[in-house]
């Protein structure tokens, strides 16, 4: 066993600890690796996650935490790890942390904000309602400014938070993108090639989530199967739509997150803290490793609020705040948490896109509109894939949000 930065097991706990006895707990949270947190007995210091996926090669993990914690990026600080060497080729065995203080993780956070908000504000005559989205969906909405005033008076806190949250993972893809990261992390310049390779990797993509949503339509309950089925009635406008992506000209491709959502990032209280940059476990090295659009990660913290919006009515229905048989109160409730998550995904755009613009991270306006609903529907498409092979109680959750994608009047009128 060799280590990137110390060479065995007994040097990471002692970077850990020091020279007091360490204490050990198995993290409770939901991950596809086995975490334990070490310290001494006056508080955690490190987290040692052990891989169970294994593969020989530069592990993304390793390489983004060794770039963000050398630019002092807002992520948990790479101590070390621990590789099997094989033939002079590495396979990571084990990645350890600093350990982050932390309330929680942001989907944990938003989740009970989202919640909070559907139990204060009632979505009927009776309630506060918020403002409807506007013409252009969320890019609409970041562009008309400031947010509506009965917006900003009952969802302050949270999108104050969404703005912040945003900004931060700007400042995330500008540490990705610096040039201390040398040419594996050298972003590269959107080319037809590219763009034509991305078309037909999302229309594989989506053939792919018709196929299995008709193989598993009749597992599904009553109210699941119309959703279901409005999603199949919609493949002609969706394919549509995503052709919009050969328009684009400009913009990068450079290394991401490659699974970003709300569920990686820790919520310190006042700030937030990205950590599991290993990417899609189900996917190679390889493909992990793969540059690609900042946007796709965008697309997995939007998609997020919009997961937030629809399961805090779950817990509603779940508590018996909302009745279950209720179908008339539920689909209002669950206007009102898309309408929360519409403009909570606003304000985290309004935080994001002045910096990722500046860096030229991204295409203007007129490319930058078909290539955000392209990385959307690419990751509504692998959450209702991934919802039908392992959570069917949830297929409703993208199924819902993808409804929502083609709601809006410029998706409604792509060429």
């Amino acid at each position: 066993l060799v280590g990137s930065t110390v060479s065995s097991t007994s040097q990471l706990l002692a970077r850990c600890a020091g020279d007091r006895k360490p204490a050990a707990r198995v993290s409770s949270a939901e991950q596809s690796n086995t975490s334990i947190v070490v310290g001494d007995p006056d508080g955690n210091r490190c987290i040692v996650k052990t891989l169970r996926r294994l593969e020989t090669g530069p592990h993304p993990e390793l390489e983004l935490g060794r770039l963000l914690t050398s630019v002092g990026a807002s992520v948990a600080p790479l101590l070390g790890a621990i590789e099997l060497a094989t033939d002079g080729e590495p396979t990571t065995v084990t990645v350890v942390h600093q350990f982050v203080p932390n309330e929680s993780d942001a989907w944990v956070a938003t989740l009970r904000t989202a919640s909070a908000f559907l139990e204060h504000v009632s979505p009927t005559a009776h309630g506060v309602e918020l403002s409807p989205p506007l013409a252009g969906g969320i890019l609409g909405g970041v562009r008309a400014g400031d947010c509506p005033p009965e917006v900003e008076t009952v969802m302050a806190e949270t999108l104050a938070a969404a703005e912040l949250l945003g900004r931060r993972t700007a400042e995330l893809h500008m540490a990705l993108a610096s040039a201390r990261g040398g040419p594996t992390f050298a972003p590269e310049p959107v080319t037809p090639m590219s763009q034509r390779s991305l078309y037909q990797s999302i229309r594989t993509a989506a053939r792919r989530t018709l196929v299995l949503a008709r193989q598993r339509m009749r597992y599904l309950e009553t109210r699941e199967q119309a959703l279901l089925q409005s999603f199949l009635d919609s493949e002609d406008r969706l394919l549509q739509v995503l052709q919009g992506v050969l328009q684009v000209r400009h913009g990068v491709r450079m290394r991401i997150h490659g699974d970003l959502h709300l569920g990686q990032v820790l919520f310190t209280g006042r700030d937030y803290v990205f950590v599991d940059f290993e990417g899609e476990p189900a996917r190679s090295f390889g493909e992990r490793r793969l540059k690609r659009s900042p946007l796709r990660d965008v697309a997995g913290m939007l998609r997020s609020y919009q997961y937030a919006g629809y399961a805090a009515v779950d817990e509603l229905v779940a508590h018996g705040v909302v009745e279950r048989e209720s179908t008339e109160e539920i689909t209002a409730y669950e206007e009102a948490g898309s309408r929360w998550a519409y403009w909570a995904s606003v304000s985290f755009l309004q935080g994001y896109l002045p910096l990722a613009s500046e860096a030229r991270l991204l295409p203007p306006d007129g490319e930058l509109d078909v290539d955000f609903d392209a990385h959307m529907i690419e990751k509504a498409l692998y959450e209702l894939r991934y919802e039908l092979g392992n959570r069917p109680d949830w297929v409703h959750l993208p199924l819902l949000g993808m409804r929502k994608l083609f709601d809006t009047d410029r998706a409604a009128t792509q060429p």
